[in-house]
């Protein structure tokens, strides 16, 4: 319906611009009716739940279908941005809060609020770079910045939430064994997964529900393997999944690889299409307290975030 609506407007927005404006203007209402408070109750959905539903579909759909040598030749670029780069970023927006916020944070706070910020979705951009015929190399560059940079953040921010909520002193070797640990071990655990995906992928030909229920299952195990039992960045694991399957599709039956990237079919895109949907839409929710007025709901979809790191101050 909304994608018929900006077709039939003839606006010239991105997809999950409208929806997250929509999902807006829903939360809004939500404060005056109470037939749609009752359908904006979705917003208090466990956080991590929503997480191990809809991240690692997303992710490994995002790393599958990359191209695996264009990525190698632009992976210099890629890590550059997605580690240094985006700790340059969270710092500096860590300098920002700092400095012109009244919240008084600690630099530790200041960097886990710098590393939030800092992840991209480059979604708009990358489409907008192919029409216009831009080189795949700068696309590849940006998408695959952006979704090492997912990770990258995640573990940058359980890092410095670590030092925040620690009653014991961490000294500056516990903080970078800590972060090899999670940003290495991750990816090493991903690509033994993958490993053993391929292997079992191997031994079927043919048969699509078999293929794909193990390749989708096996994004959901990885992740949660990694970030439950291993304790370890569970994103990192799923991109190096994805990646390390992709580059070995010829262990998927030709039928059932077509079958995967068919978007209209109930497969990897449209799985992945829809947690984004959804995501969108709950995402700014989630930003507004149904229960407030107006005014002061659309005030929280920029304090709230401030407002939950402030609670945390020691």
């Amino acid at each position: 319906l909304t994608r018929r609506i900006i077709q039939g407007l003839n606006l010239r927005l991105p997809y999950t611009v409208v929806l997250l404006v929509l999902g807006i203007l829903f939360g809004l209402l939500s404060g005056y009716s109470e037939v749609v408070h009752i359908y904006a109750r979705v917003i208090d959905i466990d956080p991590h739940l929503l997480l191990s539903i809809f991240l690692p579909i997303l992710i490994f759909e995002s790393a599958f279908a990359m191209e695996v040598h264009t990525f190698i030749k632009t992976i210099v670029q890629v890590v550059l941005l997605a580690i240094p780069g985006l700790a340059m970023a969270a710092f500096l927006t860590a300098v920002l809060s700092r400095f012109m916020f009244t919240y008084d944070w600690t630099w530790n706070e200041g960097m886990m609020f710098g590393s939030i910020l800092s992840a991209t979705d480059p979604v708009a951009v990358v489409a907008l770079l192919r029409d216009i015929g831009a080189s795949k190399q700068m696309a590849m560059v940006i998408e695959g910045e952006a979704l090492l940079n997912d990770g990258t953040a995640i573990v940058f921010f359980n890092v410095f939430l670590k030092m925040v909520t620690s009653e014991e002193a961490i000294s500056g070797g516990d903080i970078v064994l800590d972060f090899i640990r999670i940003a290495i071990g991750g990816p090493f655990v991903g690509f033994i997964m993958a490993k053993i995906t391929l292997f079992w992928l191997s031994r079927i030909f043919n048969d699509a529900i078999a293929e794909i229920t193990i390749t989708m299952a096996s994004a959901y195990i990885t992740y949660y393997v990694v970030e439950v039992w291993c304790k370890m960045s569970g994103v990192l694991a799923v991109v190096v999944l994805g990646l390390a399957m992709s580059s070995e599709r010829t262990m998927i039956s030709p039928e059932v690889e077509h079958f995967l990237h068919r978007a209209h079919t109930p497969t990897l895109p449209s799985h992945a299409q829809y947690s984004s949907k959804i995501l969108y839409p709950h995402n700014a929710l989630s930003s507004l307290k149904t229960d407030h007025l107006a005014a002061e709901a659309a005030s929280s979809l920029v304090c709230e975030p401030l407002r939950s790191l402030q609670s945390m101050k020691l």
